[in-house]
């Protein structure tokens, strides 16, 4: 529920059933019309013509029809890639799409789980394929962003993100781009082809969590030529015995807990990233400053963050364990690949 606005999203789903008895009416209408025909075959019988390549027409013509049907069938059945709407206190309608696949689900309106393998991004409207103004941006400087993680799933070698990028990527030409992915994605990995300004608000396992800014250089226009991929992180495994698997750390990974980020700028430029980890009682915390990550590293970002930011999630690993050392050997084993198992969670998010 989303006060002042009505059931958009349960229309979208009746579109979706609607299509989907379409093509089932289409297809047991391909079938009546592509009956088998009993005729075994033809002869010659002086005299008399040739009736039987006349029933040979018709059967191609009803094959011909039975086709085209089909085609229609997975025309108007095409799977859309809104996943659903979602609230997130402080901002307006929002909703969830999917570049792909059925990985990701709303649950009670407030949660969204990814399976292994998918992502989601949050966006201001709910359609069938990305555009490059569909994004909910997010515009935090001076305030706070906070939700819950479940990751109680997710194993090591694995790693589920939570993240802000300058989406929609911008190429050389100054124009909004699909990228090879197909979303308009971007990031400071240049994953899709295209770099942009990233803050990785948490990636993590049950095993450690890493939140990393990520600059880039100044763009020409929108477009960026560079990024910093490797970002200045805090990691928990450096952190003690805050994080981890078990009742012997502050945060226990087999519960969920609550992470808040406070953006805070001097004199209108981003100056420092608080986040808080709390679960009941218990929290620790740590800070990205410009003493922490290099004098300009987090000023220069402050253009990304006025332009407003857009949220995205991923589940995700390497083909090995190591590939994911740098967040989480030790304490994982850079031999432990990811199960693939279980769903990372990401519910109740809120501005404030």
């Amino acid at each position: 529920h989303i006060s002042g606005e009505g059931p958009q999203e349960r229309d979208k789903l009746n579109s979706l059933t609607m299509k989907s008895i379409i093509c089932g009416l289409l297809v047991v209408l391909c079938l009546l019309v592509n009956v088998e025909s009993k005729c075994v075959g033809q002869v010659h019988i002086s005299g008399e013509g040739p009736q039987e390549r006349d029933k040979l027409n018709s059967l191609t013509m009803k094959s011909i029809i039975c086709g085209l049907l089909v085609v229609l069938c997975l025309l108007v059945n095409v799977e859309s890639k809104c996943v659903g709407q979602v609230h997130i206190s402080g901002e307006g309608p929002t909703y969830v799409m999917s570049p792909g696949g059925d990985g990701a689900r709303i649950s009670g309106n407030t949660s969204l789980e990814l399976k292994y393998d998918s992502g989601a991004t949050y966006t201001q409207q709910c359609a069938e394929k990305f555009t490059p103004d569909i994004f909910r941006r997010f515009y935090v400087l001076d305030k706070s962003l906070s939700f819950t993680a479940d990751v109680s799933a997710i194993g090591c070698g694995c790693n589920a993100a939570f993240y802000f990028i300058l989406a929609p990527a911008i190429n050389a030409n100054q124009q909004p781009d699909p990228t090879q992915c197909g979303d308009y994605y971007c990031d400071a990995n240049h994953v899709c082809g295209i770099y942009c300004p990233e803050i990785d608000l948490m990636e993590a396992n049950r095993a450690a969590m890493q939140v990393t800014p990520h600059r880039c250089n100044a763009p020409q226009g929108k477009h960026y030529t560079w990024c910093d991929g490797s970002g200045c992180g805090v990691n928990t495994k450096y952190l003690g015995n805050n994080y981890g698997y078990g009742t012997k750390y502050v945060i226990n990974t087999q519960h969920p807990f609550n992470v808040t980020y406070h953006f805070k700028t001097t004199g209108g430029i981003f100056s420092s990233m608080t986040t808080t980890v709390s679960q009941g009682s218990k929290q620790f915390s740590f800070t990205h400053d410009e003493h922490r990550c290099g004098n300009g590293y987090l000023s220069s970002l402050t253009d990304a963050f006025k332009q407003g930011l857009v949220l995205t999630t991923s589940y995700w690993s390497g083909n090995t364990g190591s590939v994911m050392s740098w967040l989480d050997v030790p304490p994982c084993s850079a031999s432990e690949g990811c199960a693939k198992a279980g769903s990372a969670v990401f519910s109740n998010i809120r501005v404030f």
